[in-house]
């Protein structure tokens, strides 16, 4: 029998080298290490899989953002309302964050899958202090910023891209220099295939040491866009990727006036190395005060998006059908209240501080609340016959089942660093810096999920099992 890796990963990218235009990458992922841990994993269980510290691939030296920036310590990049993206073209982490008052540089972390190790995708940019802005020298890379949940990988392409969202140091979106005058900037792409940890992402000569090569890794892709709106400001996005029609296809959830009223987009992103424009349309709108922070998903089986909300505002989750889209008006959103089996209220955090992301193996939507020893939340999503949404859905908590799991608790919110990797069947997690080190975790799912009665459901519940086993016994009579 073929490994389950070849199964889902090599038929899959079968499928989208011949139908869905996937750019093959030279360096194919390798996920042989992290399935021979899955197997040896109880399904609910979690397993430390990094095999090195962030800490020993931060940049040093005259290559390093200098300490009198005030903002140089680039532990603060998972802190500071950050995401990864999962490269399941390499089977990698790709990691990009820091901004506003938390870290000035703009390098990226690389997470590789085959052997556990982090590395370093480039080195920081320098900036120019003669503006607020702040400045990278060059304009040919980003700055550093918050990315809440705004860091997606881009299948088709084969690159990494970042919406940004709270830039260094000001907050506001990425810009460019134009003679003092800053211009918006992004989204950002990165090529993966460029990386190297002892060059500067921009252009020769940008770095902290002048005389560091550049390895011109970043694309502006600021005025490669058509479309009626689009958007300039990113805090508190939300994101999913998905391919449509052969092309990466983004969507994203947008606040620009910090409303809590995100409006959906759909950001469609043409064939890069054809020089191909990209294309916005505004897809959905939400009427209710929701929550500003938080996380995103896409949900393929019932062609949802889904991202979380604030039990204060009355929904635990909101989302909105893709397929009641007509491709002209933007479509309100779809509130949805979380219970658990026994009826009780599940309570979703203002500025939640859950990850969510979709399983597509099992059609559930899974989170984890990034607490210490926290637990992990299943959601099966509610339709009737014609796709239309319950307004009311069943969660269950499940605790972990293995003594080792993350134990560092996300100050800020898991946002976007908890991911479903479609090819394993199982979710990576990325722990908050603690000791050096921002540890990375692998979760096995359950296949089925049974609730834990609650205390006082705990008779009824043993009630209805004697009943079941009873009936069973004269169905066999």
């Amino acid at each position: 029998m073929l490994p389950r890796t070849f199964h889902r990963a090599g038929l899959r990218a079968a499928f989208l080298a011949l139908f869905g235009g996937l750019t093959v990458s030279a360096a194919a992922q390798d996920l042989t290490r992290l399935q021979s841990i899955l197997d040896g994993l109880p399904a609910g269980g979690w397993a430390q899989v990094s095999t090195t510290t962030f800490s020993s691939v931060f940049p040093t030296g005259a290559e390093a953002v200098p300490s009198y920036v005030g903002y140089a310590n680039p532990a603060t990049i998972v802190q500071a309302w950050s995401s990864f993206a999962w490269d399941s073209g390499r089977g990698a982490i790709l990691l990009f964050g820091g901004g506003h008052a938390n870290y000035a540089g703009n390098e990226m972390y690389v997470w590789d899958a085959t052997g556990g190790a982090w590395s370093r995708g480039s080195l920081p940019s320098r900036l120019d202090f003669t503006s607020a802005y702040a400045f990278v020298v060059d304009n040919a890379a980003p700055t550093s910023a918050h990315t809440y949940d705004n860091n997606v990988y881009l299948p088709v392409n084969g690159k990494f891209l970042t919406f940004g969202g709270a830039a260094y140091p000001l907050g506001t979106s990425f810009v460019t220099n134009n003679a003092g005058t800053p211009v918006i900037a992004g989204p950002w792409v990165w090529d993966p295939n460029l990386a190297n940890p002892n060059q500067v992402g921009g252009t020769t000569g940008s770095g902290w040491n002048p005389s560091t090569v550049g390895g011109e890794m970043w694309t502006n892709r600021a005025g490669q866009s058509t479309g009626s709106t689009i958007p300039q400001l990113f805090l508190n996005g939300t994101t999913a990727v998905r391919v449509e029609g052969g092309k990466d296809t983004v969507y994203l959830t947008v606040d620009q006036n910090a409303s809590s009223r995100p409006l959906l987009y759909r950001f469609t992103v043409g064939d890069l190395s054809l020089g191909q424009t990209d294309q916005w349309t505004q897809v959905g709108f939400t009427s209710t005060a929701v929550m500003q922070q938080g996380a995103g998903t896409l949900d393929n089986q019932h062609n949802f998006y889904i991202r979380t909300a604030s039990s204060a505002s009355g929904a635990d989750l909101i989302l909105w059908r893709l397929n009641a889209f007509n491709g002209t008006n933007p479509i309100g959103e779809t509130m949805i209240n979380l219970q658990y089996g026994d009826g009780s209220q599940f309570v979703m955090p203002q500025n939640s501080a859950f990850g969510i992301d979709f399983d597509q193996d099992s059609g559930r939507l899974v989170m984890w609340d990034g607490q210490a020893l926290g637990s992990v939340y299943y959601v099966e999503p509610v339709v009737d016959t014609n796709g239309v949404p319950s307004s009311v859905w069943t969660v269950i908590r499940a605790e972990s089942t293995t003594a080792s799991q993350p134990t560092v608790a996300s100050l800020r919110g898991v946002l976007g660093k908890w991911k479903y990797v479609d090819e394993l069947d199982a979710f990576l997690a990325l722990e908050e810096y603690s000791s050096g080190d921002a540890k990375v975790w692998i979760y096995k799912p359950f296949d089925a999920v049974v609730p834990v009665p609650e205390p006082s459901t705990v008779l009824m519940w043993l009630i209805g099992v004697v009943g079941v086993v009873s009936r069973a016994r004269r169905e066999r009579r």
